[in-house]
């Protein structure tokens, strides 16, 4: 690529992004280098770039989050697209991973930072889309872990297929998003600390489940890559004795049925890393 073709482009970029610095590598500058063309002017067709520019980035938004768009209503929706589209350009070929920085927008700017459980909405969402569009692998089945050997139970550690999604929140916006994408009126917002384990299934469905505080834990521990004798010794903390043993093996045999695990490994030695 030519040196001046590079800058003419950086200083079209300039525009769009509506930077009239005049250092010769943006801004206004691209004016100087349009030639008339038929009967609209050189500032109407930058603006219609610009224009094509936020409303294609604002439709990427809309896409993405229809339940949060739905929650604020079109007015806030707007404010909150047009606010986003000047805080934060696009850096990527794909517009895929464009509004990943909206629940962080959403947490700290006004109005919607008063309103925390609006950008856990959005995080969610978000959440459900990287499950989606997450790589494809193999999955275990459940007879894999009926022919594990005994010696290799201690050591055993679980890889998670990449659609799976770890969503823990202080706010009741998963039974917000449920009502909403049902046409229902949502709850009011709740401070009440939940936990979700999302995932694409074999059918390359998202779904997702709420999981109960023993669930999480083992959950939590198998994603740092703790070993199955050091999931049952937490588990012990907070379960009767005689319940561990069962509540692992069905716990697990239930992500090994619902295609969340990807492969496990069987270390005959559980000191192993």
């Amino acid at each position: 690529m030519s040196d001046s073709l590079h800058i003419r482009q950086r200083q079209l970029l300039a525009s769009l992004l509506n930077n009239d610095s005049r250092d010769g590598r943006g801004g206004g500058e691209i004016e100087n280098h349009i030639h008339d063309q038929g009967p609209i002017d050189t500032e109407t067709r930058l603006a219609i770039y610009r224009n094509a520019y936020r409303l294609r980035l604002g439709q990427t938004i809309d896409t993405d989050h229809p339940v949060t768009g739905a929650y604020l209503g079109d007015e806030l929706f707007e404010q909150m697209v047009q606010g986003y589209i000047d805080t934060y350009r696009s850096h990527y070929r794909s517009l895929r991973q464009y509004a990943d920085n909206l629940p962080k927008y959403l947490r700290y700017q006004s109005p919607f930072c008063d309103h925390r459980e609006i950008a856990e909405l959005a995080r969610f969402e978000r959440l459900l889309l990287t499950a989606f569009d997450a790589a494809d692998a193999s999955r275990e089945s459940e007879l894999s872990l009926r022919q594990l050997p005994a010696a290799n139970w201690p050591g055993l550690k679980v890889v998670f297929h990449p659609s799976v999604q770890l969503f823990e929140s202080d706010w009741n916006v998963v039974d917000i998003w449920q009502s909403l994408k049902s046409n229902r009126t949502p709850p009011p917002p709740k401070n009440e600390p939940a936990a979700y384990l999302l995932w694409r299934n074999r059918d390359c469905l998202t779904e997702f489940h709420s999981l109960s505080a023993v669930e999480l834990l083992m959950l939590q521990l198998f994603l740092r890559g703790g070993t199955g004798a050091e999931v049952c010794e937490a588990l012990a903390t907070c379960l009767p004795e005689n319940e561990v043993s069962n509540t692992y093996v069905r716990l697990l045999g239930g992500w090994l049925s619902q295609g969340i695990v990807r492969q496990l490994t069987a270390l005959t030695d559980p000191r192993i890393a």
